[in-house]
């Protein structure tokens, strides 16, 4: 008798340390959901955010472009008239105060805001934190998809 006792002492300890754990492990796992749910959504707002910056960005520049493809502008003309407004264009986000940068296909950099000591110089080797290379990135994502990407 004691030790059916025992036996059922034990299948009840066992229901609740298997109880336990699915009371435990189920918050873990949905809050996982809910943090991966929030870095998809936090990402998807800060692309949203530079491709409307980049897109303001564009539409003040397209109008030097056209004057240059009518022939009304010089190559030359229309390159610093675009540097000169795009070093003015800075704004402020989630980061703080954030600016456009330009640099040409070659890896030049043309505008720099917070280092102007770049301007000018070449930049295809500048890679980022996780050792990305930024220019290069971003030129095959502009000539991969001319009308705009987003690279990270």
């Amino acid at each position: 008798m004691k030790n059916k006792s025992r036996r059922h002492i034990w299948a009840w300890i066992m229901v609740l340390a298997v109880y336990s754990l699915i009371v435990v492990l189920f918050p873990l796992i949905f809050s996982q959901n809910i943090t991966l749910d929030f870095k998809h959504h936090m990402e998807q707002q800060r692309r949203n955010s530079v491709s409307r910056m980049a897109h303001l960005a564009y539409n003040t520049i397209e109008p030097f472009i056209v004057q240059f493809r009518k022939g009304e502008i010089t190559r030359d003309e229309a390159k610093s008239k675009i540097v000169n407004l795009v070093k003015e264009m800075t704004y402020d986000d989630e980061f703080g105060l954030n600016y456009i940068f330009m640099s040409s296909y070659d890896g030049i950099m043309l505008v720099q805001p917070y280092e102007r000591e770049k301007e000018g110089t070449n930049q295809w080797l500048l890679k980022d934190a996780n050792g990305k290379y930024i220019i290069q990135s971003l030129v095959n994502a502009a000539r991969t998809n001319p009308k705009g990407s987003f690279v990270t």
